[in-house]
Formats: structure tokens, sequence, C-alpha cells
């Protein structure tokens, strides 16, 4: 049998972010990006990328794997990755109020998991993947209304499953079968102007299936 865990925190500041500088809109904020002629005369406004933000950032980090090894019954192994993000502050030179925006473009909690049963020339692994509820909404503006009032402020958590069955037979060829979104799940996603998915998350092709024959020279 063999076991392992590791569990991580963290902690990062970051300054001085690349963004857009605007010149046209902030004069008095980008005076470099205002264009003068000889007379001193404003010709030109540019818009140029500037180091204008900043950024503070908090999580967890879980990796764990349990494996046991059997005669008769091959080897069965058990993987968990598992991230959580705490706190996401951004900043900028713009709006220099902070926000935080920890998950509303992406789910707070993501995780990976597969369970892997290994017997002579078999391998057969199903694998999951969690995420956590997310607000339908951007960090810096309210739940809409039309959101508020059928309660559809914050977008559900979903798990997708997957199935991997592989044969290694002899001559250097290995054989596979893969089913993707294994229970066929549809995303839900109730941000406007989405398109009713999260592209960063969510599985928007459905249940598929992918035969594959392998030779290793």
């Amino acid at each position: 049998h063999a076991f392992s865990t590791n569990l991580d925190w963290y902690q990062v500041s970051r300054s001085d972010e690349f963004g857009i500088a605007d010149a046209f809109s902030y004069p008095s904020l980008f005076p470099d990006g205002l264009v003068r002629d000889a007379d001193g005369v404003l010709y030109r406004a540019n818009r140029y990328l500037g180091n204008i933000g900043r950024s503070e950032t908090q999580g967890w980090e879980l990796e764990t794997s349990y494996q046991l090894r059997y005669d008769d019954l091959g080897e069965l192994r058990f993987r968990v990755a598992a991230h959580y993000l705490k706190q996401y502050i951004t900043s900028t030179i713009i709006e220099p109020e902070p926000v935080e925006r920890a998950g509303h473009e992406t789910p707070k909690l993501n995780l990976l998991g597969d369970v892997q049963w290994r017997l002579g020339h078999w391998a057969t692994t199903l694998t999951v993947r969690h995420f956590g509820a997310s607000f339908a909404y951007s960090a810096d503006e309210v739940c809409p209304k039309e959101n508020r009032d059928v309660g559809k402020c914050r977008n559900p958590s979903g798990t997708l499953l997957g199935l991997n069955v592989r044969y290694s037979g002899p001559e250097n060829w290995s054989y596979a079968l893969v089913v993707n979104n294994l229970l066929d799940s549809r995303p839900t996603n109730y941000r406007f102007y989405t398109g009713g998915y999260n592209a960063s998350v969510d599985d928007v092709y459905g249940r598929y299936f992918t035969l594959a024959a392998t030779y290793r020279f």
C-alpha cells in the first residue's frame, strides 16, 4: 500500500500588472500618452499597455493519492487534486478601489480526481472534475434585477465524469476507448452574454466517444 498527500497555502502579491493605459479617457493619469506637435497642440491620445494594476491572491492546493496492490486483483489507485481560491483582489490606477473577484469569472473551488484499476494488460480509469458555484455577474457589478427576480444570482456547481479503458497488447500495440462527459451533463450559466456556459470550466460538447489505436516504435 502507498499513501501520499500534500497541502499548500499560497499568498501572492503582484504589482505593476499590465493593463490598458487610456490617455484619451484619462489624460491626467497618462500624460505620456498625449502626443503634441511642435506648437504644443494635442493631435493624438494613445491607448497602450502599461503597468497600472495590482492584485492580491490567496488560496489552498491539495494533492493526495492512495494505491493498493493485490496479487490476484491487480492495482487500484485513487488520486485527488483540489484548488480553493480564497481571495483574488485587484485594483488599477484607473479604478483604485480594490475589487474582490474570487468566484466571479471562475469558481472558487475546482477538484480533479480519478480511480484507476490495472490488471494484466488492462487499465480502466474513472475521472471526475468538479467545480463549485459561481456568481452570475461581474465582480464590479451587482446581480441584475432580471436574475434577482428569479433567484439566479449564482451559477450552480457541476460535476463531469469520464471513462478510459485501455488495453496494452503485445508487439507495442495499445487500444483505448475514451468516453468524455459520461453522464452527458449540460452546462448551466445565468450570466448574460455567455451563451449559457463558461468556456473555462464547462463542457459544451456533451457526451462523446473516442477510439484509438497506438503503436510504439
